[in-house]
């Protein structure tokens, strides 16, 4: 009886794996980074009575805000010319409320939020912005309008799913 040989493919494999895996967690960050600009986009919103708006120039036609968040005319409150949200040629600033991720005001936000590899098998998704820490925590005088941590949260399953896949 002969002797049988038995190959030994486990580094080749464990490379193969490490390298599966790091890619996933790159789809995984881009899935997060995504679902963050989505939550975004669809916040709900409420017309902002807030300093934004009572430090613009005055501009002609006044906004008023009725607390259904509709717009009027004639009330005491000005809006910023430039697009069109309820009165043609002006465009209302909106805010989003504590809890709901922050409403796209000039979309530099939105824009800045992105993904990077912390290590080898880290990632890391966030923003450069400091106002985006105020934002996804809160202050002393602003409640916090939370837009990473829901993100994580919502593609929670996603991620799960892609790491499963590899195994």
């Amino acid at each position: 009886m002969g002797v049988m040989g038995v190959k030994w493919f486990g580094a080749e494999f464990i490379k193969k794996l490490e390298t599966a895996i790091e890619i996933r967690l790159d789809i995984c960050a881009v899935q997060v980074m995504n679902t963050a600009i989505d939550l975004m986009k669809t916040t709900p919103l409420t017309a902002s009575k807030g300093r934004a708006i009572r430090r613009r120039k005055k501009i002609g036609t006044k906004v008023s805000y009725v607390d259904d968040g509709s717009v009027t005319q004639g009330g005491g409150f000005y809006a910023k010319v430039g697009g069109q949200a309820g009165i043609k040629g002006f465009k209302i600033l909106y805010r989003s409320l504590p809890g709901n991720p922050p409403a796209v005001q000039t979309g530099h936000l939105k824009r800045s939020i992105t993904w990077e590899r912390a290590g080898r098998y880290t990632r890391r998704v966030g923003t450069n912005l400091p106002y985006g820490l105020y934002l996804e925590l809160g202050t002393k005088k602003m409640l916090a309008r939370p837009f990473l941590r829901p993100a994580m949260e919502k593609s929670k399953d996603f991620i799960e799913k892609q790491l499963k896949d590899v195994m």
